[in-house]
């Protein structure tokens, strides 16, 4: 494995290939580079055009670079395992007991762009699930195509501006925020701005993540969220 001392200099930033290489054992190599680039574009966009300071840039690495380190970690074990041909033992070995989290799971951030304390059972710093939901107009869609490439707000059976101060309203929505009420197939609808969550994994993972309301960034990872505080984290 090998990593750049440095991501960015001034102008410039690596990402992808050109900043780490991994093996390919736990094929996270090239996904790895696509969350580099998500990550990095809707910041630059962000910064370009004038509604979040340049200081946003230097969250970029302190993001992703722990990331990256860990699954290549995850690969390089995978690949010891699969050359001793012991994969069946040492994949039972490698099984999380009971209340220990899984080795491998989905990204997270331990710090950066984000409001209140990382912790290991809040929504900050973690990656929203993607799963199949249908909006008010009956289009049966992921989640991913709904949310746009934009902020957005989810609420759990609320509407999520109802819990933002003014203060919080005007900052989401200088950055062109939306905001969505997330509910289950049985309940009744709300509005034009419903996204019915068809297998209940999103209500089910904000349940498990204690918060009712979430801030998502154009990457999909949750910035703030109602159990820590929902104004716009600070890039300062």
């Amino acid at each position: 494995m090998r990593y750049a001392d440095q991501w960015r200099k001034g102008r410039v930033f690596l990402l992808g290939d050109a900043g780490h290489l991994m093996p390919p054992w736990a094929g996270s190599g090239m996904q790895s580079g696509i969350r580099d680039a998500f990550n990095l574009t809707w910041k630059l966009r962000e910064v370009l055009s004038g509604r979040l300071p340049e200081s946003l840039l230097d969250s970029y690495e302190a993001e992703r670079a722990p990331n990256v380190r860990f699954y290549t970690e995850v690969a390089i074990q995978l690949g010891r395992i699969i050359q001793q041909q012991l994969i069946e033992e040492e994949l039972a070995a490698m099984a999380p007991k009971p209340g220990e989290l899984p080795m491998l799971r989905n990204p997270w951030y331990d710090a950066g762009w984000c409001t209140g304390e990382v912790t290991s059972d809040g929504a900050v710093g973690k990656m929203l699930p993607q799963p199949r939901v249908v909006d008010s107009a009956g289009r049966r869609c992921w989640l991913d195509d709904l949310l746009g490439d934009g902020f957005a707000l989810l609420g759990a059976g609320i509407d999520p501006a109802s819990l933002l101060t003014p203060e919080q309203r005007e900052q989401w929505d200088r950055l062109g925020t939306r905001y969505f009420t997330v509910i289950g197939v049985d309940s009744a609808g709300h509005g034009h701005d419903d996204i019915v969550d068809l297998d209940g994994s999103l209500l089910s993972w904000m349940r498990g993540h204690a918060t009712t309301v979430i801030a998502v960034r154009p990457d999909r990872f949750v910035a703030a969220a109602q159990r820590s505080g929902l104004a716009v984290p600070c890039s300062s």
